[in-house]
């Protein structure tokens, strides 16, 4: 697909635009957003290796006879690891683009929702602006707990 790379060197614009060409060609697709409590529970690494278990699980049967992710780990046993994947295999890229567009959407509805915390301009990331915010307003659900920044701001 013209334009596939790696999504941590695509602007949100670039990856909105391959967004409905890769689900559209996709032969399927699914995604898995874990509430921050999960994340706390069971830490970060944890958390997406069982939501990347959840999404092969979510796929038809005939589509898990050989996966890959991108990682040092896998989250199942019929899927490869491959560190820095998301720049080597087309579709782990992808899966990297569908990722970051879907959680930009939401953390944009997030906005709407938890004002304040300019959830559309970073994103979520514990950028100086964002810690600033969390120190005003206090953490609210969406946030990792367990995160040292946020956890200083309780």
């Amino acid at each position: 697909m013209p334009g596939l790379a790696d999504s941590k060197k695509l602007s949100a614009r670039q990856r909105e635009k391959l967004f409905d060409q890769i689900i559209n060609q996709a032969h399927a697709w699914h995604y898995v957003a874990l509430p921050a409590a999960d994340v706390d529970r069971l830490n970060v690494l944890q958390a997406a290796m069982q939501a990347m278990r959840l999404c092969w699980e979510a796929l038809p049967p005939q589509l898990q006879n050989h996966g890959i992710a991108d990682g040092p780990m896998s989250p199942h046993p019929d899927v490869a690891a491959l560190v820095r994947g998301d720049s080597l295999v087309a579709a782990i890229s992808a899966a990297s683009i569908v990722a970051k567009v879907i959680r930009d959407r939401m953390m944009q509805h997030y906005a709407v929702l938890y004002p304040g915390y300019a959830l559309e301009k970073h994103k979520g990331y514990g950028t100086a602006e964002h810690l600033k915010e969390l120190k005003e307003l206090r953490p609210s659900h969406l946030h990792r707990l367990s995160y040292a920044p946020v956890a200083q701001c309780l």
